[in-house]
C-alpha cells in the first residue's frame, strides 16, 4: 500500500484561494448599494462619473426588436491591471469571481410596490406576455406619461446601482410575477470604480539534508587481563525544514458601474379616464379657492377623452356636489359608474359645464 502525504504547503494554498474568493466576494457585495432614484421623475443623485447628454433624439417608447440581453448589457464589462507576479490562472479566475458576486436578483431586492388594493380592483387579467419598452433616463417623464395616456396603470418601479453586469434573468422573472404586460427599462453606465484585492501568498521552506558516516574503534580488556578488540561503521541521514514565509500581492481592478431602472405597468379599466391632483398653491391663489383638481393626464378613448377633458382644466364640482379632494371624486366617481353626469370645470379662468356619459364599472375578478 502506498502511504499519501499532504504537504502543509500545499493545504495552505488551497485554504488562501479559498480565503481570497471569499474576500473578492465580499467587496463586491458590499459595492452592490442601491440608490433610492425617483424613477418616475427621471431624477437621480449626481454619482461618480456625470454622463454626457445624448446627442440624438428618439422616441422613448417605441418597441424594439434589439434582444433585450444586448440592450441591458449596454457597455457592462471588466477590466483588470494584472502584475506579472500573479499566477495565471488564478487572474483568469477573478472575473468569474466578480460575475458571481454579480449573481442575485435585483429587480426582486428592490422593488417597490405603489399599486394600492382600490385601484388592483380595476386592472386588466393579464395577457401572458411582456412587452420591454427600453428608454434613457432622461425620457422616462415622457414614456411614462404615454404608458398612461394608453390606458396602463403603474404596479410598481426599481432603482438600483450595481456592477455592469446581465440582469435579464431577474427581469424577466419580475415582470411574470407581477404579471406585467409592460416594462419601461433603462440602463446606463455609471461610472468605473478602482479597487484591488489583495492575495495572501505563501512560499514553503527550504528543505536541507545532512549526511553523516564513520568508524568506531572500541578495545575491553577484562580483570584477567585478557583485551579484545572492535570496530564498527556507521552512517545517517537527517533533513532540517526552515520556516516559509508569507507576502501579500495587491492586484488592482476597475468594475465598471451601470445605473438601472424600471417601471412596471398593466392594462386597466376605467370609469373617468384622466388622472388628476390636488390644486398648487399657485393656482389655489389664482383662482381665489382651495377645493378643487387639476387634470395631469387624459386617457385616450376613455370618457374623460370623449367629453374633451383637456389637461390642465380645474374639476370644481359633479353634479353640484363640490369637489374636495382626489379620494372623494375617486368615490364620487365609483357611485356614478355608467351614469351620466354634468361636471363643471375652470378653463383657462371661464367656468364651463361639460355633460358626459361615465364608463360602467368594470372590477377585474382575477385581481392581484
Amino acid at each position: 500500500m502506498t502511504e499519501v502525504q499532504l504537504k502543509p504547503w500545499l493545504i495552505f494554498n488551497v485554504l488562501s484561494k479559498v480565503n481570497l474568493i471569499s474576500q473578492v466576494l465580499t467587496l463586491l457585495v458590499k459595492r452592490k448599494e442601491p440608490i433610492h432614484g425617483v424613477v418616475l421623475c427621471g431624477l437621480w443623485p449626481i454619482a461618480r462619473k456625470k454622463m454626457p447628454p445624448q446627442t440624438t433624439k428618439r422616441d422613448p417608447i417605441q418597441f424594439t426588436r434589439k434582444p433585450l440581453k444586448k440592450r441591458l448589457a449596454g457597455k457592462a464589462g471588466l477590466a483588470c491591471n494584472i502584475g506579472m507576479h500573479t499566477r495565471p490562472r488564478l487572474v483568469a479566475a477573478i472575473p468569474m469571481l466578480l460575475a458571481l458576486a454579480a449573481c442575485v436578483a435585483p429587480y426582486d431586492k428592490f422593488y417597490t410596490k405603489v399599486i394600492t388594493p382600490e385601484f388592483e380592483a380595476y386592472l386588466l387579467p393579464w395577457s401572458g406576455r411582456t412587452d420591454y419598452v427600453s428608454t434613457s433616463t432622461e425620457g422616462i417623464p415622457d414614456a411614462t406619461r404615454r404608458l398612461g395616456e394608453k390606458g396602463y396603470q403603474l404596479l410598481g418601479y426599481v432603482a438600483f446601482e450595481a456592477n455592469a453586469g446581465d440582469y435579464t434573468s431577474s427581469l424577466k422573472a419580475k415582470a411574470a410575477e407581477v404579471q406585467a404586460d409592460v416594462v419601461l427599462v433603462s440602463s446606463e453606465f455609471a461610472g468605473t470604480l478602482n479597487t484591488v484585492v489583495p492575495i495572501l501568498n505563501y512560499t514553503p521552506g527550504q528543505n536541507s539534508t545532512t549526511f553523516t558516516s564513520g568508524t568506531v574503534n572500541a578495545t575491553a580488556r577484562n580483570n584477567y587481563g585478557a583485551t579484545a578488540y572492535g570496530t564498527a561503521n556507521y552512517s545517517g541521514t537527517s533533513t532540517t525544514t526552515s520556516p516559509g514565509t508569507f507576502n501579500t500581492n495587491y492586484i488592482p481592478v476597475q468594475v465598471q458601474r451601470s445605473k438601472n431602472e424600471a417601471s412596471f405597468w398593466r392594462k386597466r379599466t376605467f370609469v373617468f379616464g384622466a388622472a388628476y391632483v390636488p390644486l398648487t398653491p399657485e393656482i389655489r391663489q389664482q383662482l381665489e379657492r382651495n377645493s378643487g383638481l387639476v387634470i395631469i393626464g387624459v386617457v385616450e378613448n376613455s370618457a374623460a377623452f370623449l367629453a374633451n377633458i383637456l389637461i390642465d382644466d380645474i374639476l370644481v364640482s359633479i353634479d353640484d356636489e363640490p369637489i374636495i379632494s382626489v379620494e372623494e371624486f375617486n368615490q364620487q366617481i365609483r357611485r356614478k359608474a355608467g351614469q351620466k353626469i354634468a361636471i363643471e370645470i375652470i378653463r383657462k379662468g371661464k367656468t364651463k359645464t361639460i355633460v358626459m356619459q361615465l364608463s360602467p364599472l368594470r372590477v377585474a375578478t382575477t385581481a392581484r
